[in-house]
């Protein structure tokens, strides 16, 4: 039998499985000078990640979402290497809806787990517009439901590539630990 859950179950949960940074819808915008796309995608989306999935002390995210346990699934290393690279970047403002995220994140189900997961989906990295746009979407893990989700933007600076984006990625989890209280504030029944 199917486990049914509710966004409030999110905030009662002791723990969660995270599943890391998605790149697989996101869009790099602007003019801004790019490293090689293959470069992009087997390099720093790596990086990105590994901040987060390799117990950095910055990311914190059983403090951020006032959890006892957050599991760690690697598996969105193997999504994100899997990537085709050719459309990756573009030159118009993009965006994604959240029928989009439903549809995509249905991917992450799993009949033989239970509990709660949560991913964060880049939408768009607008080197024009100057910010990081991310998706955080909560989900039960038995049949890929969204439980929830909500945007994330974060402004965008730095003097090169790599940390315009690594301290955007920094400012997402910041703002994402503090919009923890205002989501349970929505969402708790």
């Amino acid at each position: 039998m199917l486990n049914a859950q509710t966004a409030s179950d999110v905030f009662s949960a002791k723990e969660l499985k995270f599943f890391g940074i998605d790149f697989t819808m996101a869009k790099f915008v602007g003019p801004q000078e790019y490293p090689p796309n293959e470069e992009i995608r087997d390099v720093y989306f790596r990086k990105w990640n590994d901040a987060y999935m390799k117990g950095s002390r910055r990311f914190n995210l059983e403090r951020s979402y006032k959890k006892k346990h957050i599991y760690y699934d690697t598996s969105v290393y193997a999504r994100n290497d899997q990537l085709p690279v050719e459309n990756l970047i573009s030159n118009t403002t993009y965006s994604i809806k959240r029928s989009d995220i439903e549809l995509y994140v249905i991917t992450y189900a799993d009949i033989t787990k239970t509990g709660i997961g949560f991913v964060y989906l880049v939408e768009s990295l607008d080197a024009e517009l100057r910010y990081l746009s991310v998706w955080v979407a909560f989900f039960n893990l038995q049949t890929g439901d969204i439980l929830f989700t909500e945007p994330i933007r974060t402004k965008a600076n730095g003097r090169n590539f790599d940390y315009f984006w690594t301290r955007s990625f920094k400012r997402m989890y910041e703002n994402s630990s503090k919009d923890y209280s205002n989501w349970k504030k929505i969402y708790k029944d």
